[in-house]
């Protein structure tokens, strides 16, 4: 038999949560924001590189020490949406840049994976000033 937990108690295992952040006294609409959670209390990772106008959109965690995320920015040059990744080693999270096709605003709506090495996100393009939006799939093999 398995054991019950008393309703709206979490389990104490880790996670991730991914978004924005609006930051008094800068320009940017919104900050790329990410917390942990380590099975007691949530806390803000400090240790993003500086994303400008930014939000964390999706994450994946293949392990402790390999972890995805999809950043939407928007770039105020040409007010394009630009996804690229992040990726955490254990270490230092670092930007990836996604593919980027000249004239076309990229969003990826999710990421997810097989394991370390085999990373897909998916979501969709579309051309400046139109609604038509175009399938748009990525496969990071980094292995």
């Amino acid at each position: 038999m398995s054991k019950r937990r008393k309703p709206g108690r979490l389990p104490r295992v880790p996670g991730i949560a991914v978004g924005a952040q609006t930051e008094t006294g800068t320009s940017n609409t919104d900050t790329a924001l990410v917390e942990h959670w380590n099975g007691t209390a949530w806390s803000v990772v400090a240790s993003l590189p500086d994303l400008g106008n930014s939000k964390v959109t999706s994450v994946y965690a293949a392990s402790p020490t390999d972890v995805w995320a999809t950043v939407l920015t928007v770039r105020t040059d040409t007010d394009l949406g630009v996804d690229d990744f992040l990726h955490w080693d254990g270490t230092s999270t670092v930007p990836v840049p996604g593919p980027h096709e000249y004239g076309l605003d990229y969003e990826y709506a999710g990421i997810g994976g097989t394991g370390p090495g085999n990373i897909w996100a998916a979501g969709y393009s579309t051309q400046p000033g139109t609604t038509a939006a175009a399938p748009l799939i990525a496969h990071l093999s980094c292995g």
